[in-house]
């Protein structure tokens, strides 16, 4: 059980994001607050695929996970990245599932690298997989030594997503492929240059400001599905497609996280004001970050192939 003075610390850190650079705020959250998850057997960090029904939310990251990897047409002699590859659970289920020849993982905080470690080696997988932590901007890694790059959630983070674009396919070995899947704006929620917002747009635009200071996003990420296709045809990639699967997504998530607030186990595992605020945002779902989630926002899932 996380003890008070854990929750207290954690507090503080949180409202510290906001007067922190975007990089160590990243870092910083994501070392801080990995406990705070709401699966329940497994500690995979994404919305999940909601399409089947599934009954739970490890059922439904491991359904997201599956799609990502039939996207990528992950193959048995694969080498693959993946770009913010968080506690290392979805990489555990390619290994099961598509038995890739290996997996590299990538992320910026320490903490969930030493945890995705120390999964591989308890399941003996050293051999396959790898995690290490370096930036997805800066990819550590010679010309042409993938032949997949993935990025499931994380590449709205990256600073810039465009940069990410640029690298992934460097590293791509000719006819390798990337596939990202990953929130943006929908078209009517990207902010057009000289718009007068107009004082309730401005509180909508306020609260997303602040929600992009703890979770940050850099303003340079902020384009619907025709400007990511373009970014990705602009960093070289041909075959571009960038595919919504919101509604099997966001909704369902919304929903089974109303329910799972009042569980125990999430009572005693989650902060406490982590927990109030998702509640208070669970309570008012046509406001602020909720309103964002549900109404603004899309889900992608985006493929696009290296020319051979």
């Amino acid at each position: 059980m996380t003890t008070w003075r854990h929750w207290l610390k954690e507090g503080l850190l949180l409202v510290s994001l906001l007067f922190v650079g975007s990089e160590r705020r990243l870092r910083t959250l994501y070392d801080a607050f990995s406990h705070n998850y709401f699966t329940e057997n497994s500690h995979f960090l994404n919305l999940g695929y909601w399409k089947d029904s599934p009954d739970t939310l490890d059922a439904a990251c491991e359904a997201l996970a599956n799609l990502v990897g039939e996207a990528g047409q992950f193959e048995s002699s694969d080498i693959i990245l993946d770009a913010g590859c968080g506690m290392g659970d979805q990489d555990l289920f390619w290994v099961q599932r598509f038995s890739p020849r290996r997996i590299i993982g990538l992320n910026i905080a320490p903490s969930q690298i030493d945890f995705a470690q120390k999964q591989a080696a308890e399941r003996r997988l050293e051999e396959r997989l790898e995690f290490q932590v370096g930036s997805a901007t800066d990819l550590p890694f010679e010309p042409e030594s993938f032949d997949k790059v993935v990025a499931v959630e994380s590449a709205f983070h990256f600073n810039t997503r465009e940069a990410f674009f640029n690298e992934a396919f460097r590293v791509l070995r000719p006819g390798g492929r990337l596939v990202t899947a990953d929130l943006i704006p929908l078209p009517h929620a990207v902010p057009q240059k000289g718009e007068d917002l107009g004082l309730k747009r401005q509180a909508v635009e306020m609260v997303a400001a602040i929600s992009r200071k703890v979770m940050p996003t850099p303003a340079e990420n902020i384009y619907a599905r025709q400007g990511y296709a373009q970014k990705m045809e602009e960093a070289g990639f041909a075959n571009v497609r960038v595919e919504t699967i919101r509604e099997e997504v966001l909704q369902p998530f919304m929903h089974y996280l109303a329910r799972r607030l009042h569980d125990a186990d999430i009572k005693q595992r989650v902060n406490p004001l982590f927990r109030r605020m998702c509640q208070n945002m669970m309570a008012k779902p046509e406001e602020g970050i909720a309103k964002t989630i549900i109404f603004d926002s899309d889900y992608v899932i985006a493929t696009a192939d290296k020319p051979s």
